[in-house]
């Protein structure tokens, strides 16, 4: 396994490990919801159509798409939606992956040289 390749692995572990669950997101400003759902959104959408996508990062981007899209206005319109809240998280989660399987890193982290 490459070096970049167990780079990969472990970022990916440790943002397992961190993402939070759903219930501490329920008192966050509808504002702050808005934004860091659309910036998950644009990250699916960004790895979907990039030419550096890979067969890895169309699997996560679509699936961040599909997680996103069905939760995002749930969220806006019952902030106490666990379940909607739990898909953000894990649709957030795989929109990083994508982003990171596809080598956009770099316009999101000056350190990853790809």
């Amino acid at each position: 396994m490459g070096s970049g390749v167990r780079a990969r692995v472990v970022r990916a572990t440790a943002a397992t490990a961190c993402v939070p669950g759903a219930p501490p997101t329920t008192t966050q400003p509808r504002a702050v919801t808005a934004v860091a759902g659309y910036d998950a959104l644009s990250h699916a959408v960004e790895t979907a159509v990039t030419t550096r996508r890979t067969a890895l990062s169309s699997l996560f981007s679509r699936e961040a798409f599909r997680l996103l899209d069905g939760a995002y206005e749930r969220v806006l319109d019952a902030p106490q939606d666990v379940a909607a809240r739990g898909d953000m998280l894990l649709g957030s989660f795989y929109a990083g992956l994508a982003v990171e399987s596809s080598m956009l890193g770099a316009a999101h982290e000056p350190r990853n040289r790809g």
